[in-house]
């Protein structure tokens, strides 16, 4: 928020630069951060499919991002069907399954209290399902013995974590995450069409009743933060109601929390 930060970044091209400095210059301090951040996106492309070619399931490596489809093995190696499983939880517009990953005693009536968690909920926020996915496995390596827990904490607190079951949608968006990998790595929402116009996608994270239509929360079909008609019209927002509910209605301990894993910026190459 710029009324904290007192700073703000633009992604401009080269073209725009010159022009875009010297209309703002004398008013701001103007700081180029990244020179070219096209060349990083290609070298990005390119190491990710060197770093995984010939590679499946379990054996994708914690410091390369994914494809959709290499996620979705990774889920499905892992899902032990003791520590962790996995389920459909629903389909996208484009027809890519969205799972639920559940992390604990595998009894959502158990009485732990439950923590649902989701990522990737924006297309472009790769960190976000590395995230969740490296979260799951040091969890499961602690279970095993191996401990991964970085400096600042121990072992065992890694492993008290297990005190509570973990609901974890690995990726809220597949279908607008594999378009950042196939075609705009910058793009943001879904790519559900809207009816009547020729823009396509909804700001997933702007379908929830709270503050729906209000700050970030567009009625534009063509911008980034377009935020539906209503809340709840989108395929994805409604599968992670229902999940959400199911899991809520199942008895057992109460859902504790609710976390959204979201990044502000990253570079990774």
């Amino acid at each position: 928020n710029i009324n904290y930060t007192r700073t703000v970044d633009f992604l401009v091209s080269e073209k725009e630069a010159f022009e875009f400095k010297r209309r703002v210059g004398n008013g701001a301090d103007v700081v180029t951060l990244i020179e070219d951040a096209g060349d990083i996106i290609a070298h990005q492309a390119t190491e990710q499919k060197r770093a995984t070619r010939g590679l499946r399931g379990a054996s994708y490596p914690y410091d390369q991002f994914l494809t959709y489809s290499q996620l979705e093995e990774w889920i499905l190696a892992n899902d032990d069907g003791e520590l962790m499983s996995s389920e459909i939880i629903g389909e996208t517009f484009e027809g890519r399954n969205i799972y639920g990953v559940h992390l604990g005693d595998q009894d959502p009536t158990s009485n732990k209290k439950k923590v649902f968690m989701e990522c990737n909920i924006h297309a472009r926020e790769w960190i976000t399902p590395s995230t969740c996915r490296y979260f799951i496995h040091m969890l499961k390596s602690a279970k095993n013995g191996v401990d991964l827990t970085p400096s600042s904490f121990s072992m065992q607190e890694l492993l008290d974590i297990l005190d509570h079951n973990w609901y974890i949608i690995v990726s809220m968006n597949p279908d607008g995450y594999q378009y950042t990998f196939d075609s705009d790595r910058m793009w943001r929402k879904n790519r559900e069409p809207n009816q009547g116009s020729q823009c396509v996608g909804t700001d997933l994270n702007r379908q929830f009743p709270v503050g729906h239509l209000t700050e970030g929360g567009s009625p534009n079909p063509c911008h980034f933060g377009y935020a539906g008609t209503a809340p709840f019209t989108s395929r994805e927002a409604n599968i992670w109601r229902d999940w959400f509910m199911q899991l809520r209605n199942a008895g057992g301990g109460d859902i504790e929390a609710q976390i959204s894993v979201h990044r502000f910026v990253h570079a990774k190459y």
